[in-house]
């Protein structure tokens, strides 16, 4: 952290220890619970191409079994025979490819990972007001520092790490603590998290009916 990320009274990283270890939790604890929320998003945007995409195909298969093309034109034909294959090949690769993911279980996990942050965390917003005072032994505070932050690499072990678009996300619901984050760098931030969560999924949703509508417009 540079020290222009934090412009407010609650600078947690330049100030004590204790309130860079809050920090750390703090920022943490958000990022997991956007990596889970993220996770979740991505399942539910996998099951839905996958079922699209097998109605993709059961409706190309019966175009052609029933000959809803009225064309005897050899080419389109081909193309959507073409296609139904290409789709039966896509909701193969697709779906051994997200089965293999675990989007509910890692994102099970992730918000699992971020209640347990927020018990460290506080832990030491407790320790702040009750405890942290100008006459604390700085025995008393290294010792809860060094307890708090074994258990907290300790729950990292534990747990996948998030991906850095969830603590860029996570900056973007703070804005009060990140100001260097101008107009430019949110609509960076979103674009990026939109190709990176979402923009396949659309793809696969949206690319076979224009295909589809193409080949049998130009009928």
């Amino acid at each position: 952290m540079t020290e222009k990320q934090f412009k407010s009274e609650d600078d947690y990283l330049h100030k004590t220890f204790v309130e860079e270890l809050s920090y750390k939790l703090w920022s943490t604890k958000g990022a997991r619970f956007n990596a889970s929320s993220r996770l979740n998003k991505q399942a539910s945007l996998s099951n839905l191409s996958l079922t699209l995409v097998s109605c993709y195909l059961i409706l190309v298969s019966l175009f052609a079994v029933y000959k809803f093309n009225f064309t005897t034109d050899t080419t389109i034909n081909n193309l959507l025979g073409f296609i139904s294959v290409a789709l039966s090949i896509l909701i193969l690769v697709l779906g051994q490819i997200e089965n293999g993911k675990d989007y509910r279980l890692n994102a099970h996990l992730m918000h699992q990972c971020s209640l347990e942050i927020g018990v460290l965390y506080n832990k030491v917003r407790t320790f702040k007001t009750i405890k942290l005072k100008p006459e604390t032994p700085e025995d008393e505070i290294i010792e809860f520092c060094n307890n708090i932050s074994a258990q907290y690499e300790s729950i990292l072990t534990h747990y996948q790490n998030h991906e850095p678009i969830d603590f860029e996300k996570f900056q973007l619901q703070k804005p009060k603590y990140y100001k260097e984050i101008d107009r430019i760098k949110k609509m960076q931030i979103q674009l990026r998290y939109y190709l990176e969560v979402k923009f396949l999924f659309h793809l696969f949703i949206i690319l076979p009916p224009i295909l589809f509508v193409s080949i049998i417009l130009k009928n």
